[in-house]
This record gives structure tokens, sequence and C-alpha cells, in this order.
């Protein structure tokens, strides 16, 4: 996984996998940091990267279930009996309209006892909260180009956390890799 140079005040971080396995493990460093309440929201086009990094958030989270996209579910929760927190991974790409969106129980989701993750929620950006990680997707052959940023006082902090797992994951690894599970 390669960092971009950005001053550590920078609102936003660019990150680039080039495998996978790559994209999973960045999604669980970003799991071991969520709590409940916690909105992370994933833009990019079909075959992004966006499922394949909340499979990893589901383990960083420490949840051992397979983690499939919610295209025509809408809505997928992941718990755990262990106690691990649940994830609430919701895809909006068929929903049409806020009120639709609303209509399926996004708040419930966004009001619940684990961190929610949400593909495809520009449909749905009126009646979310304004706090959240925005992580924009842009895939080009097997590498994946995630620019991370913050809105809110939580996802700033959690930005920050984020930052230095990254840094100091890259930094052992030689910057040559994701971070490890």
């Amino acid at each position: 996984m390669a960092l971009s140079a950005l001053p550590d005040n920078s609102s936003s971080l660019t990150l680039t996998t080039s495998h996978p396995d790559e994209t999973r493990r960045l999604g669980a460093t970003l799991g071991r940091l969520l709590r409940p309440g916690d909105l992370i929201l994933l833009q990019g086009s079909i075959g992004a990267g966006k499922t394949t990094f909340t499979q990893g958030v589901a383990r960083g989270l420490g949840l051992d279930t397979r983690v499939t996209s919610p295209s025509f579910t809408l809505a997928n929760v992941y718990e755990s009996t262990g106690g691990a927190l649940p994830l609430y991974h919701l895809d909006l790409w068929r929903i049409k309209s806020p009120i639709e969106a609303l209509g399926i129980g996004i708040d419930e989701y966004l009001e619940a006892d684990g961190p929610c993750v949400i593909e495809w929620p520009d449909v749905a950006t009126v009646v979310l909260p304004a706090d959240y990680l925005r992580i924009a997707f842009a895939a080009s052959g097997d590498t994946r180009r995630l620019e991370i940023r913050p809105f809110g006082e939580r996802p700033t902090a959690l930005f920050a956390d984020l930052r230095a797992a990254v840094a100091t994951t890259s930094r052992m690894a030689g910057g040559a890799r994701a971070p490890r599970d």
C-alpha cells in the first residue's frame, strides 16, 4: 500500500492498494478503530473495492462472518456472539430518493449499537448525519486509490487515528504493504 505524502494536518489521505487483500487489510485497520455510531460512506463505481473494504472492516471489528454486497437486500447486519460490535452494511444503489432511504429504516441503522458502512450514499445525503468519514474509491486494473476525508468532530479523530495506524504500519513494512491483521 502506498501512502500519499501529505502533511499531518491535511484534511484528506490518499492510499493506493494493489491487491484485494491490501484493501481488506486497510479496512481491518479502520475496523479496529470504530465505535458505535461511526458512519463510513463509501463512494465509487461498481467493482471499485467498496465491499472488499467492508469485508476488512468486519474482520477488524472481530466479526468472523461472510460479508457480501447488500445491493439487492439493501442492508446486511453482521453480529457476533463473542462480544464484537455489530456492523450495519447498507447499499443504496437501488434507492431512488432520500424518502425511499428513510422508508428502508436508514435512521434505525444509523442509531444502532454499532458502526454503519453505506455504499452508494449520494442519494440519501440530505437525510444522513453531518458527521461521517467518506472514502472515495477509484479503480484502475488491480490498483485501488482510496481518498479518505473526515466530516465532523468524531470522524476527524477517527481519521487522525487511522492516519497514525497506517503510517506506523507502513514504516514497519517498509512502506510497501497495507496494515497486517
